[in-house]
Protein backbone atom coordinates (compact mmCIF):
# COMPACT_ATOMS: atom_id res chain seq x y z
CA UNK A 1 0.00 0.00 0.00
CA UNK A 2 2.76 2.34 1.12
CA UNK A 3 4.58 1.79 -2.48
CA UNK A 4 1.17 2.73 -4.23
CA UNK A 5 0.68 5.92 -2.04
CA UNK A 6 4.23 7.07 -3.06
CA UNK A 7 2.79 6.70 -6.51
CA UNK A 8 -0.02 8.55 -6.57
CA UNK A 9 2.13 11.50 -4.26
CA UNK A 10 4.68 11.16 -7.40
CA UNK A 11 1.77 11.54 -9.86
CA UNK A 12 0.17 14.51 -8.24
CA UNK A 13 3.60 16.14 -7.88
CA UNK A 14 4.46 15.63 -11.87
CA UNK A 15 1.01 17.30 -12.84
CA UNK A 16 0.71 20.24 -10.47
CA UNK A 17 4.64 20.66 -12.44
CA UNK A 18 2.80 19.83 -15.78
CA UNK A 19 -0.01 22.25 -14.96
CA UNK A 20 2.43 24.64 -13.92
CA UNK A 21 4.65 24.64 -16.85
CA UNK A 22 1.24 24.98 -19.11
CA UNK A 23 -0.38 27.90 -16.97
CA UNK A 24 2.89 30.17 -17.88
CA UNK A 25 4.36 30.81 -21.09
CA UNK A 26 7.36 32.16 -19.55
CA UNK A 27 8.98 32.23 -16.29
CA UNK A 28 11.44 34.34 -14.29
CA UNK A 29 13.59 34.09 -11.04
CA UNK A 30 15.67 37.12 -9.10
CA UNK A 31 19.45 36.80 -8.37
CA UNK A 32 21.59 38.83 -6.27
CA UNK A 33 24.75 40.36 -7.60
CA UNK A 34 27.10 42.36 -5.72
CA UNK A 35 30.78 43.83 -6.07
CA UNK A 36 33.22 45.11 -3.15
CA UNK A 37 35.30 48.28 -4.32
CA UNK A 38 39.09 47.72 -3.08
CA UNK A 39 40.40 51.02 -1.70
CA UNK A 40 42.58 52.91 -4.20
CA UNK A 41 45.36 55.67 -4.18
CA UNK A 42 47.42 58.04 -6.53
CA UNK A 43 49.70 60.14 -6.30
CA UNK A 44 51.52 62.51 -8.79
CA UNK A 45 54.18 65.31 -8.52
CA UNK A 46 52.87 68.62 -9.47
CA UNK A 47 56.36 69.91 -8.90
CA UNK A 48 58.79 67.30 -10.05
CA UNK A 49 61.66 69.07 -11.13
CA UNK A 50 61.74 71.29 -7.34
CA UNK A 51 63.77 74.25 -7.57
CA UNK A 52 64.99 75.38 -4.30
CA UNK A 53 66.50 78.73 -4.95
CA UNK A 54 70.92 79.63 -4.50
CA UNK A 55 72.35 79.45 -1.44
CA UNK A 56 76.25 80.23 -0.16
CA UNK A 57 75.75 78.50 4.03
CA UNK A 58 72.67 78.03 5.64
CA UNK A 59 69.85 76.01 5.42
CA UNK A 60 68.27 75.15 2.11
CA UNK A 61 64.80 75.15 2.29
CA UNK A 62 62.56 72.89 0.04
CA UNK A 63 58.73 72.94 -0.77
CA UNK A 64 57.44 70.46 -2.97
CA UNK A 65 53.44 69.76 -3.92
CA UNK A 66 52.20 66.18 -4.57
CA UNK A 67 48.54 65.46 -5.34
CA UNK A 68 47.04 62.05 -3.79
CA UNK A 69 43.41 60.63 -5.12
CA UNK A 70 42.03 57.98 -2.63
CA UNK A 71 38.58 56.73 -2.54
CA UNK A 72 39.16 56.35 1.74
CA UNK A 73 39.07 59.35 3.81
CA UNK A 74 42.17 58.19 5.50
CA UNK A 75 46.04 57.70 4.22
CA UNK A 76 49.71 57.08 5.77
CA UNK A 77 51.73 59.91 3.98
CA UNK A 78 55.35 59.34 4.63
CA UNK A 79 58.69 60.29 2.30
CA UNK A 80 62.04 59.64 1.40
CA UNK A 81 64.31 62.38 1.24
CA UNK A 82 68.15 62.26 -0.25
CA UNK A 83 71.10 64.35 0.31
CA UNK A 84 71.96 66.58 -2.57
CA UNK A 85 75.22 66.03 -4.96
CA UNK A 86 76.93 68.13 -7.09
CA UNK A 87 76.56 67.33 -10.73
CA UNK A 88 73.88 64.56 -9.76
CA UNK A 89 77.04 62.89 -8.86
CA UNK A 90 76.67 60.63 -6.00
CA UNK A 91 79.66 58.30 -6.95
CA UNK A 92 82.28 61.50 -6.85
CA UNK A 93 84.22 61.65 -3.72
CA UNK A 94 85.62 64.97 -4.17
CA UNK A 95 83.14 67.23 -3.32
CA UNK A 96 80.71 65.87 -0.15
CA UNK A 97 76.95 66.63 -0.73
CA UNK A 98 74.60 68.85 0.84
CA UNK A 99 73.06 67.01 3.83
CA UNK A 100 69.38 66.53 5.07
CA UNK A 101 69.04 68.64 8.06
CA UNK A 102 67.29 65.67 10.06
CA UNK A 103 66.73 67.54 12.94
CA UNK A 104 63.73 69.23 11.29
CA UNK A 105 62.02 66.18 9.94
CA UNK A 106 59.33 66.86 7.25
CA UNK A 107 56.15 68.62 7.34
CA UNK A 108 53.33 67.40 5.58
CA UNK A 109 50.64 69.80 5.07
CA UNK A 110 47.22 68.56 3.52
CA UNK A 111 44.92 71.02 1.64
CA UNK A 112 41.64 69.37 3.53
CA UNK A 113 42.87 66.87 6.23
CA UNK A 114 44.70 66.46 9.51
CA UNK A 115 46.68 64.13 11.65
CA UNK A 116 44.39 61.95 13.35
CA UNK A 117 44.38 61.90 17.09
CA UNK A 118 45.45 65.48 16.69
CA UNK A 119 49.03 64.09 16.04
CA UNK A 120 51.35 66.47 14.68
CA UNK A 121 52.15 66.80 10.91
CA UNK A 122 56.08 66.94 11.32
CA UNK A 123 57.55 63.47 10.59
CA UNK A 124 60.80 62.25 11.88
CA UNK A 125 63.81 60.76 9.35
CA UNK A 126 64.31 57.59 11.09
CA UNK A 127 66.73 55.43 8.87
CA UNK A 128 68.86 55.18 5.83
CA UNK A 129 68.64 54.09 2.88
CA UNK A 130 69.75 54.34 -0.84
CA UNK A 131 68.26 55.49 -3.60
CA UNK A 132 69.94 54.62 -6.83
CA UNK A 133 73.21 55.46 -5.17
CA UNK A 134 71.75 58.50 -3.29
CA UNK A 135 72.30 57.94 0.36
CA UNK A 136 68.46 59.19 1.53
CA UNK A 137 66.81 58.92 4.70
CA UNK A 138 63.09 57.65 4.94
CA UNK A 139 60.26 59.46 7.58
CA UNK A 140 58.28 57.96 9.77
CA UNK A 141 54.19 57.85 8.82
CA UNK A 142 52.03 60.10 9.83
CA UNK A 143 47.97 59.10 9.41
CA UNK A 144 45.86 61.61 8.22
CA UNK A 145 41.83 62.03 7.62
CA UNK A 146 40.40 63.71 5.09
CA UNK A 147 37.56 66.28 5.29
CA UNK A 148 36.23 65.33 2.15
CA UNK A 149 33.18 62.44 3.20
CA UNK A 150 34.54 59.40 1.59
CA UNK A 151 37.59 60.32 -0.26
CA UNK A 152 41.10 61.71 -0.05
CA UNK A 153 41.47 64.35 -3.33
CA UNK A 154 43.81 66.78 -2.60
CA UNK A 155 47.21 68.39 -2.80
CA UNK A 156 49.86 67.45 -0.25
CA UNK A 157 52.95 70.18 0.52
CA UNK A 158 55.94 68.98 1.46
CA UNK A 159 58.59 70.93 3.60
CA UNK A 160 62.08 69.93 3.79
CA UNK A 161 65.50 71.28 5.02
CA UNK A 162 69.18 70.65 3.61
CA UNK A 163 72.13 72.31 5.42
CA UNK A 164 74.97 73.96 3.65
CA UNK A 165 77.63 74.47 6.35
CA UNK A 166 80.78 74.60 4.32
CA UNK A 167 81.60 78.26 3.11
CA UNK A 168 84.07 76.70 0.81
CA UNK A 169 81.62 74.46 -1.21
CA UNK A 170 82.27 74.18 -5.03
CA UNK A 171 79.75 76.36 -6.91
CA UNK A 172 77.75 74.28 -8.81
CA UNK A 173 74.06 72.89 -9.12
CA UNK A 174 73.53 69.79 -6.07
CA UNK A 175 70.46 67.92 -6.54
CA UNK A 176 68.40 64.63 -5.25
CA UNK A 177 65.25 63.08 -4.55
CA UNK A 178 62.41 63.19 -2.86
CA UNK A 179 60.13 60.35 -3.08
CA UNK A 180 56.70 60.64 -1.65
CA UNK A 181 54.39 57.85 -0.54
CA UNK A 182 50.89 58.03 0.59
CA UNK A 183 48.95 54.30 0.99
CA UNK A 184 45.78 53.34 2.50
CA UNK A 185 45.45 53.14 5.83
CA UNK A 186 44.17 49.44 6.96
CA UNK A 187 42.16 49.86 9.87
Amino acid sequence: MRFVGNIVILGVCIAALAAFAEAEDHGHATAHAHVVVNPTIAVVALTPNADLGTIQVGTVPGILVFRVDANVERVDLWCVATYLYKGNDPQDPTVDPIVLFREAGVTFDATDANPIQGGPNVAPFLETTDINGFTGWISDRITFESSQPGLFSQDVVLRITWDQPDPEKPRGEYSGWVIFWAGVTQL
